[in-house]
């Protein structure tokens, strides 16, 4: 995702060489499914984030905008630096909506400014410099939308797995709208299973509801490691026997897979078998 924001800024006219030259990384905080963002440190440059600025950093910070929204005090009025004004939440709500609506991957971009005395150069950040700042604290610049189509021979497939009678589930750590947008191009949303459901929304569940849950969905959204395994068991409390496939499934939109085989499968195999 990285290779295609420089990409698009480069499209853009950004000299990006130029901005890595005069706006040295300090320190920063790499990405983690767990907090879902990551942050960097830099150095103020005059021509964009103006003079006056000689003890303090500059912080960018980019991931989840449902995430990010909760830290957010202001909002760049048309994405101009220099034209702060409050932050409208159910305005970047609705944009986020919108975007992941049409299948996008969405990241929130924010920015700050942190005095220098909080900052120890060249040491990675923990989560808590961005989450624990005591008060709403970036500034939300705007949204980046990227699309990772299914490949076609992923959706073929999954759609001889189905033919198989194998049902498939996604299990992605992306915006729940995000994710059933994919789903409908791999053909995992139907009318048995016509929603998505979030990692938060399983975690508040008893175990009980979640057996019932992961029968009732193929799409599993805002998923943490933990949330995985969760839902493999649960499937597995039911009777299924399962199959995962982690990272990188045929490449597509960086999803992990989870593939339920029933034990009803085997059975219905058997009709089939010829009475040797």
């Amino acid at each position: 995702m990285e290779l295609a924001i420089v990409l698009a800024a480069c499209f853009s006219g950004v000299k990006v060489d130029e901005l890595k030259s005069n706006c040295p990384i300090i320190a920063e905080l790499p990405f983690s499914s767990q907090y879902k963002f990551m942050a960097t440190v830099h150095e103020p440059f005059a021509s964009i984030d103006g003079s006056g600025q000689i003890d303090e950093y500059t912080v960018y910070v980019k991931g989840a905008p449902d995430v990010l929204a909760e830290l957010c005090s202001h909002q760049a009025k048309a994405g101009m630096l220099d034209q702060i004004e409050p932050f409208d939440k159910s305005y970047w709500t609705s944009q986020v909506a919108s975007l992941s609506s049409g299948g996008l991957r969405v990241l929130a971009l924010c920015r700050a400014s942190v005095s220098k005395s909080k900052i120890n150069p060249c040491v990675n950040l923990s989560p808590e410099f961005v989450n624990e700042q005591g008060q709403a604290w970036l500034t939300m610049i705007g949204l980046c939308g990227i699309i990772d189509p299914p490949r076609p021979e992923c959706i073929e497939a999954i759609s001889e797995a189905h033919m198989a009678g194998v049902r498939v589930a996604m299990i992605t750590g992306d915006h729940k709208d995000t994710a059933l947008a994919i789903g409908r191009m791999l053909n995992l949303v139907n009318e048995y299973f016509p929603e998505a459901i979030t990692g938060p929304e399983l975690e508040v569940m008893s175990e009980e509801e979640v057996n019932e849950a992961v029968m009732r969905h193929n799409i599993f959204a805002r998923a943490s490691p933990q949330n995985k395994i969760h839902i493999v068991k649960a499937l597995q409390a039911r009777g299924h026997v399962c199959a995962m496939t982690g990272g990188k499934f045929l490449n597509i939109y960086y999803l992990c897979v989870c593939v339920c085989v029933c034990y009803s499968l085997f059975i219905g195999l058997s009709y089939y078998l010829p009475n040797n």
